[in-house]
């Protein structure tokens, strides 16, 4: 019965620590988790709205999968030092998966409506120019932890 009782606790000793050294791996893997974005394509119009899409690259150095479960994307526009938001999205990420030691495309399509594009252009041009710097924002949650955002800024 002692002997009995002593593999058991055993086993459950080494199962714990698998759990636990697999969680960390993870946990480590989200960290390094590298987020890119191209820069965003020429806006097309469509309905009563303008859509632009951007690529997010996320590369994946461990030897874990990573399965995304959310990822939040989005848009801002500087004007005079401050950063307003134009647009948003979070993609339906139904079984995406960042392969281990592998690099993992998405294509999210970012919308405005065409109101608040014919308000910034009227700002663009009462500011005397048409530069226009866009931050694109990128907030992936893996494995219930949230990645560190990235952002990214693109003069157009």
């Amino acid at each position: 019965m002692r002997g009995s009782t002593i593999a058991i606790a055993g086993f459950a000793g080494f199962v714990l620590y698998m759990v636990t050294s697999s969680a960390s791996r993870a946990k480590n893997a989200v960290a390094d988790l590298k987020v890119f974005v191209t820069k965003p394509e020429m806006p097309s119009v469509g309905g009563a709205m303008v859509n632009f899409p951007v690529q997010v690259r996320l590369y994946n150095y461990h030897d874990v999968d990573l399965p995304i479960e959310t990822l939040k994307v989005t848009a801002d526009y500087e004007d005079g030092g401050n950063w307003v938001e134009f647009a948003t999205n979070r993609p339906n990420l139904n079984n995406w998966i960042v392969r281990r030691s592998s690099e993992t495309k998405i294509t999210v399509d970012m919308t405005s409506s065409i109101m608040n594009m014919l308000t910034d252009l009227y700002t663009i041009i009462s500011s005397g120019g048409f530069k226009r710097r866009i931050r694109i924002n990128v907030t992936p949650t893996v494995l219930g932890l949230r990645a560190e955002p990235i952002r990214q800024i693109f003069d157009m």
